[in-house]
């Protein structure tokens, strides 16, 4: 088990390992679990000025333990060991299922209402069946409505997507026009570019090819932000375990909707096409380069709508302003739920005739 390492560019070495002693006698004399005068006497033994006090962190659950100044720098010692602390939440399960169906975590939507489809993805006794419960509850979860309204409040406002909204405008109305190939051909470059503009909105220097290997060091970017902005953010060091993704992704809901991203990316979308054998045909090469011609599918489109909504929640965690909650459907039908109505009703007209 890692004993701590610098967390901070600002903090000096002599700091760093200040706080790396200090911890690891508390440690080795079992001092955290005692109380806060053991911690006290321990670590006066080998730093002469700090301040100490009970202190907590949050990361979807309670993390106790002490917050530690020395020389003007605050460390997070806590008292429990990450083995002790590592449980397993709901989305995890929820996760776990949805990659069964090659789904990522769907973002924006209640949660019942996933655990409702969750359920018969697990019930499920073939890839068959499985296509069959995304069959169903894939126009549930996208009716024209709520597409209408993620462009209007999300794709089309968000300053990190926007640039995109107007080709994806131009897939949802292919897909509703039963164009599900176009629909979907039409996401990906999408998706790429969105994922580009964000980990440059984080700093990250992207280069113009396509490369699986930098869009995961873009969310697991993301994920580190997440842990030092949001659940150590008085603190500039803590002990490397738990600063480590793997232990987050016990419990914080917010690594966990990124794992399923990294995961879908790595072994299905992004997967090596010679590699790739499911029937779903939803492969990132084997599409574009046309290795693969049997992913025109309207559950195709709901995998990458969804995965569309997750980079969306990915630019909140890059720091540009958000809801994580479904944007609000309107009593009165917007002028683009009226037309993808109209194209679809036309769609139904044209199917109806000889052909």
């Amino acid at each position: 088990m890692g004993r701590g390492r610098r967390q901070s560019r600002n903090m000096d070495q002599r700091e760093d390992n200040k706080f790396r002693s200090a911890y690891r006698k508390c440690l080795r004399t079992n001092a955290l679990k005692k109380n806060i005068e053991c911690v006290r006497e321990i670590i006066s033994t080998c730093v002469d000025d700090f301040q100490i006090e009970k202190a907590h962190v949050d990361s979807f659950i309670r993390i106790e333990g002490y917050k530690v100044v020395i020389s003007g720098s605050a460390g997070f010692f806590p008292k429990e060991k990450t083995q002790e602390l590592e449980q397993e939440y709901h989305l995890r399960w929820l996760r776990e299922t949805f990659l069964k169906a090659e789904f990522v975590s769907p973002p924006l939507l209640a949660y019942e209402f996933l655990s409702e489809i969750a359920k018969e993805i697990m019930n499920a006794t073939s890839p068959s069946e499985i296509e069959q419960v995304i069959q169903k509850h894939g126009p549930r979860m996208y009716p024209i409505k709520s597409l209408a309204s993620l462009h209007e409040n999300i794709y089309r406002l968000n300053p990190i997507v926007s640039p995109y909204s107007k080709q994806i405008q131009e897939c949802i109305e292919a897909f509703h026009f039963g164009l599900f190939g176009a629909a979907i051909t039409g996401l990906i470059p999408c998706i790429e570019g969105i994922i580009r503009d964000t980990g440059k909105k984080i700093n990250i220097a992207c280069d113009e090819h396509v490369s699986l290997h930098q869009f995961i060091d873009i969310i697991e970017k993301l994920q580190q932000r997440i842990l030092k902005k949001y659940v150590f953010r008085e603190y500039s060091w803590a002990p490397v375990d738990f600063m480590n993704i793997d232990f987050h992704d016990h419990f914080n809901e917010q690594i966990q909707i990124l794992q399923s991203l990294k995961f879908y990316l790595n072994n299905s979308l992004y997967m090596h096409t010679q590699s790739f054998s499911s029937a779903t045909g939803l492969n990132r090469n084997g599409v574009v380069h046309g290795f693969i011609t049997n992913f025109n599918s309207a559950e195709n489109f709901y995998r990458l709508v969804t995965v569309l909504n997750l980079l969306y929640v990915c630019t909140l965690f890059a720091g540009e302003s958000g809801s994580m909650f479904h944007p609000p459907i309107p009593d009165t039908p917007t002028k683009f739920e009226t037309r993808l109505r109209a194209i679809s009703a036309m769609k139904e007209m044209l199917e109806k005739m000889p052909s």
